[in-house]
C-alpha cells in the first residue's frame, strides 16, 4: 500500500465489522516500502495507540521521521498512553524540540 487514498476508509471499514488485525497487518506490510507515505505510518501509529499499545513506542522510535507527530500525540492522548512514566508523547516531544532546535541552528 503505497498511497494513502483509501487509509481511512479501509480503517473505518475495518473497524465497523470489527477486524482490527486487518488494517494492522497491511499497513505493516506497507511500511516495508521504500515509498510509502507518511498517512500509512501515521495510521498504523494511530492504530497501535487503540489495539496494540506495546508497539508504540518502538513504532514512535523507528518511524519518528516518518509520523505526522500531531496525529500520533492526539490518539496517545485518547487512549491514555501519556500516563505512563515514559511515554510515546514525552518521547514525540522531546524529538520533535530537538529536530526544531536543530533546524532554527540552521
Amino acid at each position: 500500500m503505497k498511497y494513502p487514498d483509501h487509509v481511512d476508509e479501509v480503517v473505518s471499514y475495518c473497524s465497523d465489522l470489527g477486524h482490527f488485525n486487518h488494517p494492522v497487518s497491511l499497513f505493516e506490510q506497507g511500511l516495508g516500502l521504500e515509498d510509502a507515505h507518511i498517512d500509512i505510518f501515521t495510521e498504523l501509529g494511530i492504530l497501535y495507540t487503540n489495539h496494540v499499545p506495546a508497539k508504540v513506542m518502538e513504532h514512535c522510535k523507528v518511524f519518528f521521521s516518518k509520523l505526522n507527530v500531531s496525529k500520533v500525540v492526539r490518539a496517545c492522548e485518547r487512549a491514555r498512553l501519556h500516563a505512563r512514566l515514559f511515554s510515546p508523547v514525552a518521547y514525540l516531544y522531546i524529538c520533535r524540540t530537538r529536530s526544531s532546535t536543530m533546524l532554527l541552528r540552521l
